[in-house]
């Protein structure tokens, strides 16, 4: 088991906040990664990584999920590029779209925090690295997202992504602590 010591004060003592590796996951040519079960904490922080393992380009929706519920519990806003008034509203929504396929891609990073007490809506952000062109010529693509899941009985315990049109390799590290 790995610990990472943040660099902040939690709460009104000295120290800071550790961190728990609550799951270290790869897949290599699938649609989808898995954290499988892993121990409620009450902040998550997400990181995944998705290279396309196909040979054509990929034009995805990166979908995300806690505890296997696809109901209607999920609302977002997102914005793309920084893109002036480019907001979208997104609610009573299946999962949360951590990126909105306008882009070909061949690789994706994302990283998410999230606040996870059972009390209330898990309430969170992404931001979201697409790299669009290889090379210093062209920018990346970039989203930015906040995210709820309205769930006030559970907390979160599985975290599933999914690439909906097609295999990537992936990679999925979910750090937690209290």
């Amino acid at each position: 088991m790995t610990c990472i010591q943040a660099a902040f004060s939690s709460g009104g003592g000295g120290g800071g906040a550790v961190w728990e590796e609550l799951c270290n996951v790869t897949t290599n040519g699938a649609s989808s990664v898995s954290s499988g079960t892993i121990t409620a904490k009450e902040f998550l922080h997400i990181q995944c990584t998705g290279v396309n393992s196909q040979t054509a380009s990929l034009i995805p929706n990166f979908k995300m999920t806690f505890n296997n519920d696809t109901g209607s519990n999920y609302a977002s806003i997102e914005r793309n590029n920084n893109a002036g008034s480019g907001y979208s509203d997104r609610t009573s929504g299946s999962e949360v779209l951590v990126e909105v396929g306008y882009a070909e891609t061949d690789a994706i990073y994302f990283e998410s925090w999230c606040y996870n007490n059972a009390d209330y809506d898990k309430m969170g952000f992404v931001s979201t690295n697409n790299n669009v062109t290889a090379g210093a010529g062209t920018a990346p693509d970039m989203q930015t997202m906040n995210y709820k899941w309205a769930n006030t009985d559970d907390q979160i315990t599985e975290i599933d992504i999914v690439n909906d049109k097609g295999n990537m390799d992936w990679r999925m590290v979910v750090l937690g602590h209290d």
